[in-house]
């Protein structure tokens, strides 16, 4: 009888330790946050240009402050990115902001240059500011313009 009554409350209690549906991995349902959205809005940009023309030598100029608006384009972090009255586009992902290069029109000293501005990853906003270093280069009368553009963002 003691037999009997311990194999029954061994059943009772495998039955009461089944599987449920609350154990079932719901981490595939949970909603993916956009990555962008940690950059979406608008900002003033703060730049110094770094620039070595042929004759000329090692200039630096303090460009004006611009405003520049990044905005979603769809759930998959692709962005716009409107800066200099340029737009273009770019991606956020894990390593940060990537955005394909602009060309803005500059007038250095006589020169009408055509500048091409390339982008390195931009860390997201700490405080509503990033900063970062950019890639300048252009043609000129004297040969090739190159440098860098040191710029900081600050979240309005």
């Amino acid at each position: 009888m003691k037999k009997i009554l311990f194999i029954l409350l061994c059943l009772s209690a495998i039955s009461f330790t089944s599987c449920s549906k609350d154990d079932d991995d719901n981490s595939a349902q949970q909603e993916q946050v956009n990555p962008a959205t940690e950059f979406v809005g608008k900002y003033i940009v703060s730049t110094e240009a770094h620039l070595q023309i042929p004759i000329v030598g090692n200039i630096d100029l303090p460009w004006q402050d611009m405003d520049a608006t990044i905005a979603l384009k769809g759930n998959n972090g692709d962005v716009t990115v409107s800066m200099a009255g340029q737009t273009t586009t770019g991606y956020v992902n894990d390593s940060g902001l990537h955005i394909d290069p602009i060309i803005v029109n500059q007038q250095i000293m006589s020169m009408q240059l055509d500048v091409t501005v390339t982008f390195p990853v931009i860390h997201k906003p700490v405080n509503g500011t990033t900063s970062w270093t950019a890639t300048l280069s252009a043609s000129s009368s004297y040969g090739s313009v190159t440098g860098t553009a040191d710029m900081t963002a600050v979240k309005q």
